[in-house]
């Protein structure tokens, strides 16, 4: 019998996390010389001034992974992102945002309605409105 997911992920976000993936630590620990210079001198560079919030230490890894422009690892593209990113993404959750949620799938479900109505689609209604809440 196969083991079920919520009990070897539990409750909390692990449940999400992809299997296989490497912990933060192993994944710092796997930095070449020069992204980890990236990376200790995007988390020096903002935890030096005070910012009203500090990021938690994966996200001073994802800035630098993921710094935009051909060149990743690039400590100054990633810093224009880090000024200009918005604290606010850090506290959202799906719980927190269930309302606005729950709007946009209804507004979807009337909009597919009347498309499913005006002939525009070809589908069952059973096929979308299975998944959509009550």
């Amino acid at each position: 019998m196969a083991q079920d997911p919520k009990e070897s992920l539990g409750d909390g976000p692990c449940r999400f996390a992809p299997v296989g993936e490497k912990s933060f630590s192993e994944q710092l620990a796997s930095l070449s010389t020069e992204e980890r210079a990236c990376y200790d001198e995007l988390k020096s560079r903002w935890e030096k001034k005070d910012r009203g919030f500090v990021y938690p230490d994966e996200m001073y890894l994802r800035f630098a992974r993921c710094s935009p422009g051909p060149e990743k690892f690039n400590a100054k593209a990633a810093w224009k992102v880090m000024k200009n990113y918005d604290s606010r993404y850090l506290e959202l959750t799906a719980a927190s945002m269930e309302k606005q949620i729950l709007s946009k799938v209804r507004n979807f479900d009337v909009l597919l309605g009347i498309c499913f109505f005006l002939g525009k689609i070809k589908i069952q209604r059973s096929t979308w409105s299975t998944y959509l809440p009550d």
